[in-house]
């Protein structure tokens, strides 16, 4: 019998939910185009909602088809007006009915206030309201807002924190934040140098990535010709003198003879204090945006051009099958017919690239075959599980171009802390098939046809475990970390289990 062992990166709170109901859905078999090889996911469905502030391209939200845990919502914060009001906005609204909202504590626990929203004004596809909201909202106090979009007779929900301040510069925080892009875009070295703090940390040649401590020129592109597309605005913390800013866009960058087009992020911590305003932190991420289609080649090497990303990729047994994750896409290459093919994206032309973010794609078994089993987690915007946040386990088949998703599981807590979670490693050994996996200091092995668990392991906390390169064995020690006097080692494609004993008065 064959074997095949798949590894899997699992986040920890996953476990916690899994282990009070493990709930594995199994999906059907989608067709790919043969040609291009990659899975063929419907568009987008949900409305886009914004809570406008300033500019009409301010803090997006993304819409949920499950109720969230709301405590751990905090993807941005929006500003009341002093007459308690906010501007909300419902783009590509066809099927949207009645919008419901409600305030509540950070934790979720307490509702403030709530109630069915009227006085909508329609523009084509486009819903615009000033909803008032109650003087319930206490000065200087972070809320939860909820808000409920019925489309298509089912429930879509949007999160956003929100914030009343009597006596506050965030006009003037996120307008400074704006002054500065326009400055670096138009080459305004005077303007941005003196909101820096040049040092030898950094280099004068590498794009992807400056700081507040890159030099001038690399903060206005040094040259190189640069157009800026539609700038995104979100603002991700706030208080009455200090915010954080994150600006969003697309780039097309020219040195005169090629032409690149990139996605640049943006982040500002600004100060206002005694009437001036201080640039406390900056720091700019460019990503090149990669194209199958015309792959670039250098000294054997694929070139993904300006970018700062880690690439995640695993290689088949015989490593003529290469699997990459980058751009939030999974590529395949093959060397002996020199080809790229794209597997796997959620990245639609008509969808807002600001909903990309949500999401990863992780390589887990790469085949001599061509086959490739990868996880997909984090907000999924696209397809079968739009408007969820999940992990998904997915098969692609090289032979028909196809993709299997074995199991989904779902999550009701922010895409953000699965995304920073996940890493913890588990182990799944289809002979057996059983999944062990890691929640907190305990290890658990997973009948995954029955669902049942039991308790593999335990040790004084989750950073006593280590595991070898494949994840195939695991050890931890027993008893108080740093002072424990016996290591146990599992080897987890046998079920066996051995013992380390330190001497005497003597620790492991």
């Amino acid at each position: 019998m064959k074997k095949l062992i798949r590894r899997i990166l699992l986040l920890i709170f996953i476990f916690a939910a899994a282990f009070g109901s493990f709930v594995v859905y199994q999906q059907y078999t989608q067709k790919t185009q043969q040609t291009d090889s990659y899975e063929t996911m419907q568009s987008g469905t949900l409305a886009a909602v914004r809570l406008k502030y300033l500019t009409d391209n301010s803090n997006i939200l993304r819409g949920y088809t499950q109720k969230m845990d709301v405590s751990t919502m905090r993807g941005c914060i929006t500003p009341l007006s002093q007459e308690h009001k906010l501007s909300i906005q419902i783009d590509q609204a066809e099927n949207v009915g009645q919008v419901s909202y409600e305030v509540r504590g950070l934790d979720g626990t307490r509702l403030v206030e709530d109630g069915v929203i009227s006085g909508w004004e329609t523009d084509g596809s486009t819903m615009k309201t000033q909803l008032q909201l109650s003087n319930l909202v206490d000065d200087g106090n972070e809320y939860q807002f909820v808000l409920c979009v019925s489309q298509k007779e089912k429930p879509v929900y949007y999160y956003s924190r929100i914030i009343y301040l009597t006596d506050e510069h965030t006009e003037s925080l996120v307008g400074f934040a704006h002054d500065f892009w326009q400055a670096s875009i138009d080459k305004n070295s005077d303007f941005v140098v003196n909101y820096i703090q040049p040092d030898e940390t950094m280099g004068t040649d590498d794009f992807s990535y400056v700081n507040q401590h890159s030099r001038s020129g690399m903060i206005t592109w040094n040259g190189l010709l640069v157009e800026a597309g539609t700038v995104e605005t979100t603002l991700t913390e706030l208080s009455d003198s200090q915010a954080s800013i994150t600006l969003t866009y697309p780039v097309t960058i020219s040195n005169g003879t090629d032409s690149k087009t990139c996605m640049v992020n943006e982040n500002y911590v600004v100060r206002f204090r005694s009437d001036v305003l201080y640039l406390l932190d900056f720091e700019r991420h460019v990503k090149e945006q990669f194209s199958v289609a015309a792959p670039v080649y250098a000294k054997g090497a694929l070139q993904l051009g300006i970018t700062d990303e880690e690439v995640s990729k695993m290689a088949s047994d015989d490593e003529n099958i290469q699997a990459y994750v980058y751009d939030g896409q999974l590529f395949a290459s093959n060397e002996k017919d020199n080809s790229l093919s794209l597997i796997y994206t959620y990245q639609d032309g008509a969808e807002d690239k600001s909903f990309l973010d949500g999401y990863k794609l992780q390589p887990i078994r790469v085949e001599n075959s061509g086959d490739i089993y990868f996880m997909a987690y984090g907000y999924h915007s696209r397809g079968n599980h739009e408007g969820q946040v999940g992990v998904s386990f997915l098969h692609y088949k090289c032979e028909t171009a196809c993709i299997d998703e074995i199991f989904y599981i779902p999550v009701t807590f922010s895409e953000e802390i699965l995304m920073k979670n996940m890493g913890t490693l588990a182990y799944v050994n289809n002979e057996s098939d059983l999944m062990y996996l890691l929640y907190q200091s305990t290890v658990y092995s997973i009948d995954l046809s029955s669902g049942e668990k039991a308790q593999l392991a335990k040790a004084s906390s989750a950073g006593s475990f280590y595991s070898n390169k494949s994840s195939s064995l695991i050890a931890w020690e027993e008893g108080d970390e740093g002072y424990a006097g016996m290591i146990r080692i599992a080897d987890l494609s046998t079920g066996e289990t051995y013992r380390i004993d330190a001497g005497e008065g003597e620790f492991v």
